[in-house]
């Protein structure tokens, strides 16, 4: 299955190299089916796209916009993974992309904020086209 990577992925691991980030973020399960990395991307792409719930991302991760990126992953996977991960480390992650995000004034004003461990990092869904 081919993992296509979208132009804000491409962008933020360019500038920050956040894929590397991400992948040392600390995994909160014992014996996961699916890697932190992959619920975290799920989550954060859905987000990004302005997905209101994890049903939603589950869909769009099965048959949808996110198919072949993330692949098939379940809502309870999504729920149970986010619940055992520590927000701090998640939060830290997103501090010096948001201040540089702000800087090269990337985002217009209003800019909708998204999901709670990123919570400063805004992202324009446009940029997931």
């Amino acid at each position: 299955m081919s993992r296509h990577r979208h132009r804000f992925e491409a962008y933020l691991d360019q500038v920050f190299g956040f894929s590397d980030l991400v992948s040392a973020l600390p995994e909160g399960r014992q014996f996961p089916q699916h890697a932190w990395k992959k619920v975290f991307d799920a989550v954060f792409l859905g987000a990004a796209m302005q997905i209101s719930s994890l049903l939603q991302i589950e869909a769009e991760c099965h048959h949808g916009a996110l198919a072949k990126r993330i692949g098939p992953i379940s809502d309870d996977t999504l729920g149970y993974s986010l619940e055992r991960q520590s927000p701090e480390p998640v939060f830290a992650l997103s501090c010096p992309i948001k201040g540089d995000v702000k800087r090269k004034t990337l985002l217009p004003a209003g800019t909708p904020e998204i999901f709670s461990g990123i919570q400063p990092l805004a992202i324009v869904p446009t940029l997931l086209l």
